[in-house]
């Protein structure tokens, strides 16, 4: 199962704050993956590792990208990002994604 949270990033806070939330939500494993609007790309730009909580998938062969978590597209393409470029596309080929 994946649950699909949306969580909207405010223009009066700091690239920090998002950047920062962002973070916390993965390594807490809160979510699987962050689609970031094009407009918002530059709260993520910093980001350029996944979290030290993540790197135990490595342990068992699975080698997973920071572009394959937080991903930037338009809403429109978000469904399509997700089914064809995330690490769950990638590494977890049995997983289907509903609408797709």
């Amino acid at each position: 199962r994946c649950c699909v949270t949306a969580t909207i990033c405010i223009d009066t806070e700091s690239s920090e704050a998002i950047k920062g939330r962002i973070v916390d939500l993965i390594e807490k494993f809160s979510v699987d993956i962050v689609i970031v609007a094009p407009a918002c790309t530059s709260s993520v730009e910093s980001v350029t590792e996944i979290p030290a909580s993540w790197k135990e998938a490595t342990t068992i062969g699975i080698d997973i990208e920071v572009s394959e978590v937080i991903m930037k597209a338009k809403p429109v393409e978000a469904l399509s990002m997700i089914g064809s470029k995330s690490w769950m596309a990638k590494h977890r080929i049995a997983w289907k994604l509903d609408g797709f």
